[in-house]
C-alpha cells in the first residue's frame, strides 16, 4: 500500500502544479470535516438504495454498497480529502464553508 501511495503522490505533485496553471479560477466547497464527508457520501448510497428499492421492489442484486463498504471506498480519499480541506482554502478564490445540512455558513472571496 505504501508503495502504490508513494507512486501516486509523485504523480499528484507533478500533475497539480500543472493544472494550477491553466485554471482561472478556483471555486471550494468546504466540506466541515472527513466525518462529513463520510456521511454524506452514506445518504446518497441510502437514497439510492431507496429509488432502486422503490422502482424494482427488491433490494438484491442493486451494487449498493453497505454502510461498511461506503467507510471502505472512501478511506481511499481520506489523506488527500483531509489534506484538501486544510490546504485548499488558501488557494481558491473563492470559498464557500458548508455547514453538516450542506448549507452555506461562510462565503469568502480573495479577488
Amino acid at each position: 500500500m505504501a508503495f502504490i501511495a508513494n507512486m501516486l503522490m509523485a504523480v499528484y505533485q507533478t500533475n497539480i502544479s500543472d493544472l494550477f496553471e491553466v485554471v482561472d479560477y478556483l471555486l471550494m466547497l468546504k466540506a466541515p470535516s472527513f466525518k462529513s464527508v463520510y456521511k454524506w457520501r452514506l445518504e446518497q448510497e441510502h437514497k439510492l438504495r431507496e429509488r432502486i428499492h422503490a422502482e424494482s421492489n427488491k433490494t438484491e442484486n442493486s451494487h449498493v454498497m453497505t454502510d461498511t463498504e461506503v467507510w471502505d471506498f472512501i478511506q481511499y480519499f481520506q489523506r488527500i480529502t483531509e489534506e484538501c480541506l486544510s490546504e485548499m482554502p488558501a488557494r481558491a478564490n473563492f470559498l464557500y464553508e458548508l455547514d453538516d445540512s450542506r448549507k452555506i455558513k461562510f462565503r469568502l472571496s480573495n479577488l
